[in-house]
This record gives C-alpha cells, structure tokens and sequence, in this order.
C-alpha cells in the first residue's frame, strides 16, 4: 500500500543542559519520519512513527505525544525506557490530521522535541453491520462527522437511534421493505432515509412513538407504522425546519388522539406522504399546532379518522401551504383538495403496501409545478409513491 512519509526538520531547546553529553550534542539534532498505509479508516488504524539515535548522558526515556493539527491538548501515546528502540506504532480512531513530537528525556527532566504533521484521510462513510454493527454505533463513531453517510444492510436493527447534532445521511441500501428498525428514532439533524420503523414506544411524556424529529431533521422514503407514545404523534413528532418526505405512517397511536402526525410550530415541508389509520383507531390523523410562515404540506394521501385538525392558529399563516392533499379541508387549505374515495389498495406484506388503483382520482392530481413531478416525468401524483423521490 501507499505510504505517507513526513519528515520533521526542526526541533525544541531544552529545558538545561547539565546532564546531556555537550560533546555530542553538536551534532545532536534528530529527525522523525511518520508513516501510514490507511486509505480509509473504519474502526483503527496505525501510524508508524521512527526517529533517529541520538545519546545523551543520564537518559531516562523517549516521550510520544500527539494531537489534533486544530486542537490544543496533547495526548501521551506512549513512552520508551530503552534508548536504542526509535521506532513507535500509534493505534488511532479519528480521521483528524494529527502533529506528533518526539522528546528524549535525561534524569534531570530536560527534554529535547522533534515535531510534525501527519494526513489522515478522511473516512466519508461507514458501512453497517460490515464495518460497524449497528446504525447508532456508526453514528457515535468519531469517523462519522456533519456531511458523512452510514450505509445499512438488510436486516433488523433492534437498539436506539439518536441523530443528534451531526447532519449525517443515513441510509439503507435496500430499502424500508428489507431494513427494520424496532424501536424510537431522535433526530434534529440528517437525512433518515429508506426504513421500517415500527414497535416505538414514547413515555407519557414523549412526543413521537415513532420519530421525534426537530431542528433541521429530514425524513425520507420510510414506513412508520404501529408505533405508540403517551403524548403527541404516534408515528412522528415535527417541530421546527424538520421535514417529512415520500413516507406512508400507518396505524400508529397517540394516548390523546393524535396519531399518525404531529406538526408543531414548524416551517418545515410535508410532501408526498400517504397517511392510514386502521379502522379500529379513532381520533386525529394528522394535526397541525400554531403552524410557521413558509410551512409547506402537499401532495398528501390522508385516509380515515380525522383526517386533518389545525389544533391552534398561528399568528401569521399567511405564507402557510395546505393544498394538493387527499383529505377534508380546513380554514387555511387551499381550494385544490380532493375528498374522494382515494382507492388505496393495501397489499398483504411487511410492511404492508399501498398503492392506487388505475382510476384514482390521486394519480396526477398533485401540484403542477414541474419541481414536483414524479420520477417518469408526469404530473405529480399524491401519497408516497409519487414525486420526484417515489417509486
């Protein structure tokens, strides 16, 4: 493999010179050579550090330090007693350019530094469970900074999920009918996108059984169904920018009646989903609470239970848009709704799968503006299948 050498030409005074050898000190400037052979770092990794034999009376030991080129403490990697070993071999986790020095100390505590820079490449994404197992490991690992991707496998992810403060792509690779994740999703940066969500359970003091997103959170291409939370939105909890994209929400439940979704005092966009409730839940589909200007929320499928409650105006709705939907109008909608019968067909599938008749009256019906056309060109057409993301 490629190696990285940096060679340090300079080093620092020392502290006093009683007890090295000044005879051979004239000569005594010494040089480090650092070296890797890391393309991509997906757990360790190891930096290869050598410098040059210098003697000095009452030698005590090597000192190896090392820190991030913007950062401001350095960390002991390691020491040596044995003054004829002048090699090293660092273990590291991040993908931060690192300086090194290299000190050697006599008994009297003076020190003689050599110093350098080292690269590291940047790791831009990790897979999971391939290099780590679970999608919240992979996030909490140091290589996975704002912009990275995490990209998951098939397969049923059973613990937590907290996307906070990071904006990372997470992704599965097969889509939300091949990758599951069984439990309660927290984000308020990122994209979450292609999953099934389901068995989420909020508090009574949780808002969001299935996702509590907020911030700048998006959530795209996911099925979140049969979730639960003692408060608002069974199936997701929006607040802020947050933004639902291309999702069908099914059958989840809220202890006060606001099931599938919970918008609250956002200005974020909710376009091109299909929300079901099962014929056995009662109460709100989706509710709306004290809406932002330049809130978005078209190309909609809402089917049974009430389909959309405007829980609290906002002091200026002016520049709020609902319209382009399947479902009941309200004070603010736009006058482009329909009420029909959608014809929603639902497959027998896990997840279960909803798709339109070829006479629903929802196909092509979404907004006209080509920024919203689905993937074949055509018009929009409402729910999650349609759009410029849909299937």
């Amino acid at each position: 493999m490629q190696k990285f050498p940096i060679i340090i030409l300079y080093i620092f005074g020392m502290m006093s010179c009683n007890s090295f050898n000044t005879e051979n000190e004239k000569g005594a400037l010494f040089s480090l050579t650092i070296n890797h052979d890391i393309t991509r770092i997906t757990d360790s990794a190891f930096v290869y550090l050598n410098w040059d034999e210098i003697s000095v009376l009452g030698f005590k030991r090597w000192v190896i330090e090392r820190k991030k080129v913007e950062g401001s403490h350095w960390f002991k990697a390691g020491e040596i007693n044995n003054r004829l070993t002048t090699k090293f071999r660092d273990v590291i986790f991040d993908d931060e350019n690192l300086l090194y020095r290299v000190a050697i100390e006599d008994t009297s505590g003076n020190m003689k530094w050599a110093e350098g820079i080292i690269e590291i490449p940047n790791t831009k994404y990790l897979m999971v469970p391939g290099e780590q197992r679970t999608p919240q490991i992979a996030f909490d690992s140091p290589l996975i900074d704002d912009g990275d991707s995490i990209f998951v496998s098939p397969g049923e992810y059973h613990d937590g999920l907290q996307m906070m403060s990071k904006h990372v792509v997470i992704e599965s690779q097969k889509g939300f009918e091949k990758t599951f994740l069984f439990h309660r999703v927290e984000m308020n940066e990122g994209i979450l996108k292609g999953f099934s969500i389901s068995d989420g359970r909020g508090s009574d003091k949780d808002n969001g059984g299935g996702i509590n997103a907020i911030g700048k959170a998006v959530i795209k291409n996911c099925f979140i169904w049969n979730n639960k939370t003692g408060q608002h939105g069974g199936g997701v909890f929006l607040k802020d920018k947050a933004s639902l994209y291309n999702s069908v929400l099914y059958s989840n439940q809220s202890s006060i009646s606001n099931h599938n979704l919970y918008i609250s005092n956002a200005s974020g966009s909710v376009i091109n989903n299909t929300f079901v409730l099962a014929n056995t839940i009662k109460g709100n589909n989706v509710t709306a609470f004290n809406l932002k200007p330049g809130f978005i929320f078209l190309n909609n499928i809402i089917l049974y239970g009430t389909t959309f409650t405007i829980d609290t105006m906002g002091i200026d709705n002016g520049s709020v848009i609902i319209d382009y939907s399947r479902m009941d109008s309200v004070l603010i909608s736009g006058d482009n709704l329909i009420m029909d019968d959608p014809k929603l067909i639902m497959l027998d599938k896990t997840p279960p799968e909803f798709i339109l008749a070829g006479d629903s009256p929802c196909i092509n019906a979404g907004h006209p503006d080509d920024q919203y056309n689905n993937i074949d060109g055509l018009r929009n057409t409402m729910g999650a299948t349609g759009g410029p993301e849909g299937k």
